[in-house]
């Protein structure tokens, strides 16, 4: 991914728009939005200004590695509450693999309780039959 693009996604995080992100660096919009959509270079002294607008580390902006992934919350455009998180392809791939032993933790959770509802029926029913 290009730095104006992860430029523009971590923006967008932040729930600003180009006019306010330019006014928080002290830019002009249009020497920004050049900038975003990637028509013109940005210095290194004015990279780091962003990054630290951002409050992200500078390597994440000019990581070359295409293997980078930015996920950002739901609903990320809208309001200022949320931040953008940026993960490795192994990070992601961790996450993942915690995602499904909680998917199959809870999977034999609920095995475990179907097979105690049915305990517990054949249990009501021996009772039922017992006092009749």
């Amino acid at each position: 991914m290009k730095i104006n693009d992860k430029i523009k996604i971590m923006r967008q995080c932040k729930g600003w728009t180009q006019e306010e992100i330019a006014e928080k660096l002290d830019w002009a919009v249009n020497s920004y939005t050049k900038v975003e959509r990637g028509k013109t270079d940005i210095k290194l002294e004015k990279l780091k200004q962003v990054a630290k607008i951002l409050e992200v580390d500078i390597s994440e902006l000019i990581d070359s590695d295409e293997k980078t992934v930015i996920n950002f919350a739901e609903n990320c455009s809208h309001g200022n509450n949320n931040h953008c998180i940026v993960l490795t392809e192994s990070q992601c791939v961790h996450e993942l693999e915690k995602s499904q032993l909680i998917v199959e933790h809870k999977d034999k959770e609920i095995d475990l309780l179907k097979q105690q509802i049915n305990d517990l029926r054949e249990v009501n029913t021996l009772l039922k039959t017992k006092n009749n």
